[in-house]
């Protein structure tokens, strides 16, 4: 008999995300306070090893490979996918055959694409948690977002196609979302638990070291720096900010020192595209694309952070990141976003028209009296969050689970 059983679409060194991040943060804590941790996943093999004490159950799955070369896909093959998700059964005997050997006293859900519906079947007699860490459970995308439009659901194929996860009797006892707003946007369409409402469990951002935070100062002389921070994408709203901050240093909104540090990898013809338009600020390097930097790094490097996401992102671990560590933030009203903004910092702009480059233009040239005051030593930051881990284990004993089991 085994303390937590984590079902997730893939962990380490299988990281699809933040989401898997997240997972392998929460499960090394856990296994440090004497819990025997294991994680039932997807790959390309099937396997069972164990890394950093934690047990790995791999089930070599067509989805896993899907998932991972999803981008591009046509609209047929993606329907197609999500028809298969409602009757994985050779991964439902999978998950089956862990129940039966392991025997956990919790099974902590997360990402379930791949496995569907049915993983909350195999376990819907015991005490169960669910994180959402996107809106894979309402809708076919796991963004919410279908073209331009935001669906969260309200689609007439993804209220079809996700019903199955609004059944009361194979629900798990709690459903918890990394945000207020995506714990109450999965209860207000009827996703809950069976034994407890709708909760929420923030994320813990990264802090910088004293090191970096004493590297984190620029010279007095030198023009602000703005940054950017994720996948280099449309949906992340790079051509928005880049597009804004462009217009502004061509038409002497922001002097020519100023600059726009783009750290994040993306499709090579999309900042192919980006840095065609914008030959003239490269070639004075006032637009840098770095490629993918740590969070340290980045920080370290920018006066400003931008967060022109132009989808509800359930979180949004960058802005947490950097309001804790003294960085100002300008962000996308949308999504979880702002409640991130408000809980973890004081010094935030939000943009209700975030797709439009012009309102973005406004905030950046007031951000400039921001770098002003951050020379002064004002900070923005707000008391650290609770550790997730600890939240998640109070959630554990709601749900009758107590202490670790001796180990063998």
């Amino acid at each position: 008999m085994i303390d937590i059983l984590f079902v997730s679409t893939a962990y380490d060194p299988d990281l699809l995300g933040g989401a898997e991040f997240s997972l392998r943060e929460l499960a090394r804590e856990l296994l440090e306070k004497g819990f025997s941790v294991h994680v039932a996943c997807l790959g390309i093999e099937t396997t069972t090893e164990r890394i950093e004490g934690v047990v790995i159950h791999r089930y070599k799955s067509r989805a896993f490979k899907s998932l991972v070369s999803r981008r591009n896909r046509s609209i047929l093959s993606r329907a197609m996918w999500q028809l298969a998700d409602l009757s994985r059964i050779g991964e439902a005997r999978f998950l089956l055959s862990l129940k039966r050997e392991l025997r956990p006293s919790i099974v902590h859900f997360n990402n379930i694409s791949g496995f569907g519906w049915l993983a909350w079947w195999v376990f819907r007699k015991q005490p169960t948690v669910h994180t959402a860490r996107d809106y894979s459970l309402l809708c076919t995308s796991a963004t919410g977002v279908h073209g331009n439009e935001i669906c969260l659901g309200s689609r007439w194929l993804c209220r079809a196609l996700k019903s199955v996860y609004k059944i009361p009797r194979v629900q798990p006892s709690v459903v918890i979302g990394v945000s207020r707003f995506v714990g109450d946007t999965l209860a207000d369409r009827s996703v809950t638990g069976r034994s407890l409402p709708n909760s929420f469990v923030y994320n813990r951002p990264s802090s910088l070291s004293p090191e970096m935070s004493d590297k984190a100062t620029h010279a007095s002389g030198a023009g602000v720096r703005f940054g950017f921070m994720g996948r280099v994408s449309r949906d992340k709203g790079v051509e928005v900010i880049v597009e804004a901050f462009a217009q502004l240093v061509r038409t002497g909104g922001l002097p020519e020192t100023a600059q726009l540090i783009i750290a994040g990898s993306g499709e090579p013809d999309f900042i192919r595209s980006i840095e065609m338009r914008t030959t003239d600020l490269a070639a004075r390097s006032q637009i840098q694309f770095t490629g993918q930097l740590n969070v340290a790094d980045y920080l370290a490097t920018i006066d400003v952070a931008l967060v022109p996401t132009q989808w509800p992102e359930p979180f949004g671990r960058v802005v947490a990141e950097a309001l804790q560590n003294s960085v100002p933030v300008i962000y996308s009203e949308v999504g979880g976003i702002p409640e991130v903004a408000e809980r973890f910092g004081t010094r935030s702009r939000g943009i209700k028209e975030f797709n439009n480059p012009r309102e973005w233009s406004l905030a950046m040239m007031d951000a400039q009296g921001w770098r002003a005051r951050d020379m002064q030593g004002h900070a923005c930051v707000k008391e650290p969050i609770a550790n997730p881990t600890e939240e998640y284990l109070q959630i554990y004993k709601s749900l009758g689970f107590l202490d670790p089991s001796p180990r063998s």
